[in-house]
């Protein structure tokens, strides 16, 4: 369990369950987990390495904001851009079960407790249908503290060699 989220790659990984625990949130991993670089201080590996499955828990969460397209724009062949209609992610959707986001970015504002995520998520209305609000999210939360947690280190994270030459 780690709070260094710098060490911590989220990117291209998947959110593939949301669970309430108390006055936690946990945010699952349960595919391919994230990465760890090897900075982190509880990778004794010397390589950036990759989790398996794994969970963030948001210690004293509170939900602050959340939608579907914020700020996208889409280009047209004309060079005309126009923006897309921006749908709200709710508490309730987050926490429904029928919620899966595959994150691009997030980060951690210490002063304020802010844990934000970017990323492309999906709300199945019907909990087996891709029917509701999909697209680029952003998700806004409060937590007292953001602990990363994993079993083991099994394999190289994407990045380990990047650039390939």
């Amino acid at each position: 369990m780690s709070e260094e989220a710098e060490t911590i790659s989220l990117h291209d990984h998947c959110i593939t369950s949301v669970e309430e625990d108390g006055p936690d949130l946990i945010l699952h991993f349960t595919d391919d987990g994230f990465d760890v670089t090897k900075d982190n201080s509880l990778n004794p590996t010397g390589r950036h390495r990759n989790t398996g499955p794994a969970a963030i828990v948001l210690k004293s969460w509170q939900f602050l904001d959340g939608a579907f397209d914020r700020g996208v724009e889409v280009n047209c062949p004309d060079g005309t851009r126009y923006p897309l209609p921006e749908k709200p992610l709710t508490q309730e959707q987050l926490l429904s079960g029928a919620f899966e986001a595959e994150v691009l970015d997030f980060d951690r504002d210490l002063k304020t407790g802010t844990f934000r995520l970017y990323g492309d998520g999906v709300y199945y209305e019907g909990l087996d249908t891709p029917d509701g609000p999909a697209g680029f999210i952003v998700l806004e939360l409060y937590a007292q503290r953001v602990l990363f947690c994993w079993n083991e280190l099994p394999r190289d994270a994407w990045f380990q060699d990047w650039p390939r030459k």
